[in-house]
């Protein structure tokens, strides 16, 4: 993870020399999350909040290049009782696509690495009570759109799509589905 991080570090200051806009900043805002594959525990979407920072590249008036660190409360709620609460530390790198030349509206897409800071995995089905333990990574796919405000201000919704299992649980494992709505401000 660490060589993973120095790379895109080392790809920033590199292709910065030659990119148009350099981008840096800080952004929060609220997940709607659940948990797909697990329809026989009948959850629902859970509300957590999201926060971090990010970094981009624009190498021409269409295409640039983002990448989060962000701080994810994602998980989902059951009907009856129980907890399905899961902490992240989510790093998506996405594709910026701008739908007109320097215009400010575009759709984003790419893959996301999330490392388990927190995990709260437990309920009672069929008076057997069960308590699991998430995985320690999670792979996603990200798609979503943005818009650049004047003064730094952005504002972004992303819809993620879990590839990896959230547990390993022996009945059953899920993955992940949520909707990301951000808002942002670059200092650059």
């Amino acid at each position: 993870m660490k060589k993973l991080i120095l790379a895109v570090i080392i790809l920033f200051i590199g292709v910065n020399s030659y990119s148009q806009e350099f981008d840096l900043g800080v952004k929060g805002g609220i997940n709607f999350s659940n948990i797909y594959g697990l329809e026989p525990l009948n959850l629902e979407y859970k509300e957590g909040i999201v926060v971090g920072v990010f970094a981009g590249i624009k190498f021409s008036d269409r295409i640039g290049l983002q990448v989060d660190a962000l701080y994810s409360e994602q998980g989902a709620k059951f009907t009856d009782s129980g907890k399905f609460e899961l902490t992240y530390l989510n790093v998506p790198v996405v594709l910026k696509y701008y739908l007109v030349d320097d215009q400010p509206l575009y759709i984003q897409v790419g893959p996301q690495v999330g490392i388990l800071l927190k995990d709260d995995l437990r309920t009672v089905i069929d008076n057997t009570r069960i308590k699991a333990v998430g995985n320690d990574t999670d792979i996603s796919a990200v798609m979503g759109m943005g818009y650049d405000f004047p003064y730094g201000i952005r504002i972004e919704g992303r819809f993620n799509l879990g590839i990896t299992n959230v547990t390993d649980y022996q009945l059953e494992s899920g993955r992940h589905k949520y909707i990301s709505l951000t808002i942002g401000y670059s200092f650059l």
